[in-house]
């Protein structure tokens, strides 16, 4: 090689390692970029998560829970309502939860 073949080469090589250098870093920072963004869209927060359902006390509650979530219809509502109401006396007494925090 001459001496003007290596001067064109290394003007070349002193040209584009900079911009290869610029465009590797543009590209490493939109893919970490991308997969934060994914990674915290697909993680639930705490504000979205469902709270537990309620605690729920006695037969009638129970039923109650039952046809406000749909799996019975007015018509076994009320029908198991009867029921419940006319053997009320059997059912086990209970007694009603503490507030709490309290002790």
């Amino acid at each position: 090689m001459t001496g003007a073949e290596t001067g064109w080469a290394e003007a070349v090589a002193t040209t584009l390692a900079p911009l290869l250098t610029v465009a590797v870093v543009i590209a490493v920072a939109i893919l970490v970029l991308r997969n934060t963004a994914l990674t915290t869209l697909a993680t639930p927060t705490v504000r979205h998560r469902q709270s537990p359902p309620p605690v729920v006390d006695g037969p009638i509650e129970m039923l109650k829970e039952r046809y406000a979530r749909g799996e019975v219809d007015h018509g076994e509502f009320e029908r198991r309502l009867d029921v419940l109401m006319r053997n009320r006396e059997e059912w086990p007494r209970q007694t009603a939860p503490s507030p709490r925090g309290t002790r």
